[in-house]
């Protein structure tokens, strides 16, 4: 779910310490679960997630962004004001 963007990294870690909390004891479970510290520091799970990828497989994560041009507003098929942003991109380095 986290790899395809259908939950965060920090909703997934509150979902498998549920789990453990309800008795699972699988240890890729319990693993996820102990990411940021039992999700104490929610913020720091992300972070300990791309170490343990690290440490398992030997892949490191390199985080880059990419400048994109969206539409804000429109109207119909007119379009009406467009905005630059930047997209944070994680590219996986072997």
């Amino acid at each position: 779910m986290v790899g395809r963007g259908r939950i965060s990294v920090a909703g997934a870690v509150d979902l498998a310490n549920c789990m453990v909390d309800d008795g699972m004891v699988q240890g890729a479970v319990q693993s996820f679960a102990s990411l940021g510290c039992q999700n104490q520091y929610p913020a720091n799970t992300e972070r300990d997630l791309y170490r343990a990828i690290k440490g398992l497989f030997g892949l490191q994560l390199e985080p880059y962004t990419i400048w994109m041009n969206l539409q804000v507003t429109c109207q119909g098929f007119q379009i009406l004001e467009f905005e630059n942003t930047t997209v944070p991109i994680l590219k996986c380095v072997i």
